[in-house]
């Protein structure tokens, strides 16, 4: 995606500072402004463009260099080709207020209609045009990095003004991660964002802890869950399983298992670092239901018939005589539903 040249629309230095960008843009932007009828292609720094090509130009390149953190990132490229990315708003009417009509400017505006003489000029307010945003990062990490502890870094375009010009550069910053900080955490770094004159801003950092394929974070316990064959389930077996420090854990796993599943297992002190501690590990446990081979389908439906008659005889019986119970008083139901003289008992 081609990013148009805001300096050269402008006819500015990339280096300079909030007040001469405020004074070209309210030099050029009534010139080329929708009801202005004196516009000349050949007076404006880029030749040969429409009026309204002009006019929406000059407006995304104020709105872009007047926006510390948007003006860094179209120093270094970064504008349109990565997240996020701009796009211009499109409220010319809006920009041409606010920077062009509201503000006291050194600048010389055009001649006023009535005495055909040039307006004074007066002091720009730069305080109330700049913005100076805070730089928001989600640091993504794993949960093993949180667990144990990192240093991670972030880079990112940096905006500053030295003697009165204005510099961008590539600031890196070492975010140290403890193991007690958690998913949703915040670094909040006071002033160590853009610096444009006396503006300064901040850095904030929040930790994004990526899903992770075996554990899952609960505050500050750990959560995994495992399969087991049918026959453990039935008949009873031993589990081993791995905490996230690669300690070899092991639970017997003791029939019945419950019908409302999971069986729950859990190990004290095997989850996340605390400040004084750890918290549990909590094994969800699932048995795994097979597909019966079709060779084994007549042994494997006996038996499970066979353990059934044991086990649920009286739920069984009672099955058959609720089914018989129902289907006799919807004979009566019937019966009594119909006309007197055919009703027969």
């Amino acid at each position: 995606m081609n990013t148009p040249n805001y300096y050269a629309a402008l006819a500015v230095r990339e280096d300079a500072p909030m007040r001469e960008i405020c004074q070209a843009y309210q030099q050029y932007a009534p010139l080329c402004h929708p009801e202005s009828k004196d516009y000349d292609p050949e007076a404006f720094p880029i030749k040969n463009l429409e009026q309204r090509e002009y006019w929406l130009l000059i407006n995304e390149a104020c709105e872009v260099l007047t926006n510390a953190e948007w003006r860094a990132r179209y120093n270094v490229g970064t504008l349109k080709e990565h997240f996020p990315v701009y796009e211009f708003s499109g409220n010319c009417f809006e920009i041409f207020q606010h920077f062009a009509i509201n503000p006291r400017s050194y600048a010389l505006m055009p001649p006023d209609e009535n005495n055909n003489e040039t307006a004074a000029p007066h002091e720009l307010d730069i305080a109330s045009l700049l913005t100076v945003p805070s730089l928001v990062f989600h640091l993504e990490l794993e949960i093993e990095e949180c667990f144990h502890g990192t240093t991670k870094e972030i880079t990112f375009p940096r905006s500053f003004t030295v003697e009165g010009r204005y510099r961008t550069v590539w600031q890196t910053m070492a975010i140290p991660i403890s193991p007690y900080m958690r998913h949703g955490g915040l670094f909040q770094m006071k002033g160590f964002g853009h610096r444009i004159d006396e503006m300064w801003s901040d850095v904030s950092v929040i930790l994004v802890v990526k899903p992770h394929h075996t554990f899952t974070v609960v505050g500050d316990d750990l959560m995994v869950n495992v399969t087991v064959p049918l026959s453990a389930a039935l008949f009873g077996g031993i589990l081993h399983v791995r905490s996230i420090d690669q300690k070899l854990l092991t639970t017997d796993i003791i029939p019945p298992f419950p019908t409302a599943l999971p069986m729950v297992k859990q190990f004290q002190g095997e989850g996340m670092k605390t400040p004084t501690g750890r918290g549990n590990l909590f094994v969800n446990i699932y048995p795994t239901i097979p597909r019966v081979p079709h060779h084994l389908l007549y042994d494997a439906t006996r038996i499970i018939h066979a353990i059934d008659a044991q086990h649920l005889p009286h739920t069984v019986a009672r099955v058959k005589l609720i089914n018989g119970t129902v289907r006799a008083l919807s004979r009566v139901i019937t019966l009594l539903l119909l006309p007197p003289r055919t009703a027969q008992f």
